[in-house]
């Protein structure tokens, strides 16, 4: 970490000791991997694939094969026991591509989307793209830990008007993996009050 934090810039330094009291509750002994993932070395798998693939001298557009869908459902299969029956699947170019497009086709202009800050700040900007409103639902820090204020969003999904959540877990930025219990009891409010969950 000593060889990492070495190479961020100063500027970028500043803005992580002012974020991490705000965000963390504590003060600079964290290093956000936005901030460091640029320093880190690629997994040599990654830089021979990506030297293969150049190999080839086109640089044009793709078709979408089969292979990444076939593998997404034998994951699926293999940890969660899904099969395809009655449902699809979509290769999208990246994850706020895809939470745009269900927020354009599940919910309507005006319609609340409800997020858990603080949350990843991408998602923000996406909502209020789609001409919806970001409707906070803030996480809990208790005893040292981050929690989901269930009973905020109880009442947050009850208002008509508040149409879908966006989901995170791991959270973003607080690293928090929910458990089984609390992404059961997210998923018990959102049903009760017909909230399209986006997970993350």
């Amino acid at each position: 970490m000593d060889d990492i934090t070495s190479r961020v810039t100063p500027t970028a330094m500043a803005i992580d000791e002012r974020s991490h009291a705000r965000h963390f509750h504590r003060a600079g002994d964290l290093l956000p991997l936005w901030i460091a993932e640029p320093y880190l070395d690629l997994a040599p798998e990654i830089v021979a694939a990506v030297a293969d693939r150049a190999q080839t001298g086109w640089y044009g557009y793709e078709t979408r094969g089969v292979a990444p869908v076939d593998a997404f459902w034998e994951w699926m299969q293999r940890r969660h026991e899904w099969d395809r029956v009655d449902l699809q699947v979509s290769v999208s170019p990246s994850i706020g591509t895809s939470i745009g497009v269900l927020i354009d086709h599940h919910t309507n202009p005006g319609d609340g989307v409800i997020l858990m800050p603080p949350v990843f700040t991408d998602f923000k900007p996406l909502i209020v793209a789609a001409e919806r409103s970001v409707v906070r639902n803030p996480l809990l820090f208790e005893g040292g830990r981050y929690q989901i204020d269930l009973d905020a969003l109880e009442q947050l999904a009850a208002v008509p008007s508040n149409r879908a959540l966006i989901l995170c877990n791991p959270h973003n930025p607080v690293g928090k993996v929910w458990t089984a219990v609390e992404l059961e009891e997210v998923a018990a409010i959102c049903a009760r009050h017909n909230v399209l969950v986006i997970a993350d």
